[in-house]
C-alpha cells in the first residue's frame, strides 16, 4: 500500500477521457485511491473548498483544470474533506532545484517534482511525456530519488 502520491492535473483529467484508450484502466486507478488511505500529497496553502484561499500551485493546477463533475475533481474533493491530503513542503537544496531546473522545463511540471521530493513514497503519477520523457524520469530518480510513473503503474502498487 501506498502511504502518499503525488498527481499530476492530466492523470486525474484522463480518468474521464473516453477518447483515451486506457481511461478505464486510469478511473479504476483513481476509484482504488478513493477506497484506500492513500494521501495525496500537495505544497502548501492547498484550499479545495475555497478557491480564493487557496495559494498552493498544486492546486490551482486543480481548481483551474478539472472540472468539477469529473471523476478527478471528485476525487480530489473528497480526499480533501476526508483529512487525505498531506501538505508537503516544496523545499528542495540549490543543488537539487538546479538538477530539477536543467531536466524539466517548465515551472508547473516542476512543483509536482518538488513535492514528490519530500513525499514518503517519493511518487509522481503523470502522463506528461513531453515533461517527462523516459530520460528524463531516470535523470529526476537518480539525481532526487523520485519514480515517475503513468497511473496504471502507481495502481499496481496499491
Amino acid at each position: 500500500m501506498l502511504d502518499d502520491i503525488v498527481l499530476d492535473t492530466n492523470v486525474l483529467k484522463h480518468a474521464s477521457d473516453t477518447r483515451r484508450q486506457d481511461h478505464r484502466r486510469i478511473a479504476l486507478f483513481l476509484q482504488r485511491l478513493r477506497k484506500g488511505k492513500t494521501k495525496l500529497c500537495v505544497d502548501p496553502g492547498f484550499d479545495f473548498g475555497k478557491e480564493a484561499n487557496n495559494r498552493s500551485r498544486i492546486g490551482m493546477e486543480y481548481l483551474t483544470h478539472l472540472t468539477p463533475g469529473d471523476m478527478g475533481y471528485e476525487l480530489v474533493r473528497f480526499l480533501a474533506s476526508n483529512e487525505r491530503v498531506r501538505v508537503t513542503t516544496k523545499e528542495i537544496s540549490h543543488a537539487n532545484a538546479k538538477t530539477l531546473n536543467q531536466s524539466v522545463r517548465d515551472k508547473s511540471d516542476r512543483v509536482f517534482v518538488r513535492v514528490a521530493c519530500n513525499a514518503a513514497e517519493k511518487l509522481l503519477a503523470s502522463h506528461d511525456t513531453s515533461a517527462f520523457s523516459k530520460r528524463t524520469c531516470k535523470l529526476v530518480y537518480e539525481a532526487l530519488g523520485v519514480e515517475i510513473v503513468t497511473a496504471v503503474q502507481a495502481d499496481e502498487r496499491l
